[in-house]
């Protein structure tokens, strides 16, 4: 599954004095993105129990490709504190995608065309869902001169 975003953003970023030495920065993004989303691949079901283990039930070869308009948006809380040969940081970045896709594979649950004895559905396709991300960690910046 391969996905493609182009577009572009918005970033404010601001950072307010805590004490001598130590900062606060709040940094945000916002933007609209064309979403393409696109996948080769092949889907195979096996079955036991027939005459023969491991009959071959289903076999499809897939090429899927699905387009979408994403929004984007991204806020980074930092403390910046100056450890004299340097800075060390602490920072939490959240992260949100409105269109993060997923495959799904013989959905049963939205589409019923296609579908076999014994309940197999062969729509596979792309969808979305929205995505968040949580990244919290720490750095220590070095100056070279």
């Amino acid at each position: 599954l391969e996905t493609d975003y182009w577009g572009a953003y918005l970033g404010l970023i601001k950072t307010y004095s805590l004490f001598p030495g130590m900062n606060l920065v709040l940094d945000g993004e916002a933007g609209i993105y064309y979403t393409e989303t696109d996948y080769s691949g092949r889907l195979v079901y096996n079955f036991a129990g027939g005459d023969e283990a491991g009959d071959q039930r289903f076999d499809q070869a897939l090429s899927l490709s699905d387009d979408d308009v994403a929004f984007i948006g991204a806020v980074n809380a930092q403390i910046d504190t100056d450890i004299g040969f340097g800075t060390a940081s602490l920072f939490a970045l959240g992260e949100y995608y409105s269109s993060a896709p997923r495959m799904v594979y013989a959905d049963a649950d939205t589409n019923t065309e296609g579908q076999q004895a014994g309940g197999l559905v062969e729509r596979t396709e792309i969808k979305d869902d929205d995505a968040w991300t949580l990244t919290l960690g720490g750095r220590v910046t070095v100056p070279i001169h």
